[in-house]
């Protein structure tokens, strides 16, 4: 036996775990080394959440989620989304920021999307979409506006699309009485409308 575990007999107190820190394939030092490591990473993480919600306060919500949370999400104003999404997100006023560490694999339908992670699946955004350069996107892009950083990566299409034009159907009134005897003004007034 080792002097260190003779020791340990004598004194009554339990065995080190690892009797010899020279030994190459011993690796329950480092595995202890980096479990007191994660611990003082998760108080880290536990301690600065309530610092994270009140940072993400003022610019809208903060969604992380695991991998393979089917669920749709549907939100107004600003939606930080740091997770992992195989259902739809919707919004037809707001705004989606995917962080880099995001990942969404369906359709997006919102007002302005800020892609910097990856999206498997359509666009569609009323204003404007943003690929930082980040950005892994497949799929089609329905916008007035693109802007793509370097190092972005978009596979699919893009349709440039501006806003749907207003259909009015009713009376036409003219800027002042239109006389009996002026058939070509109240022809030219009908054309333009």
């Amino acid at each position: 036996m080792s002097a260190l575990l003779e020791e340990a007999i004598e004194l009554n107190e339990p065995a080190p775990a690892h009797e010899s820190p020279t030994d190459p394939f011993d690796t329950g030092l480092v595995f202890d080394q980096w479990l007191q490591e994660m611990g003082a990473k998760e108080k880290a993480l536990a301690s600065s959440a309530p610092e994270i919600a009140a940072a993400c306060e003022d610019e809208g919500f903060y969604i992380g989620s695991f991998p393979g949370s089917n669920c749709e999400v549907t939100f107004g104003g600003v939606l930080h989304f740091d997770g992992y999404s195989f259902g739809p997100i919707t919004s037809p006023q707001g705004t989606l920021v995917l962080t880099k560490r995001g990942r969404i694999e369906a359709d997006v339908n919102v007002k302005i999307a800020i892609i910097n992670g990856w999206v498997t699946g359509d666009i569609t955004a009323s204003e404007r979409v943003v690929l930082e350069s980040e950005a892994r996107v497949t799929g089609q892009i329905y916008t007035p506006a693109l802007t793509v950083r370097l190092g972005a990566l978009f596979d699919g299409e893009c349709v440039l699309r501006g806003p749907e034009p207003e259909i009015s159907i009713g009376v036409v009134e003219a800027p002042g009485e239109i006389e009996p005897d002026e058939p070509e003004l109240l022809a030219l007034i009908a054309a333009t409308a």
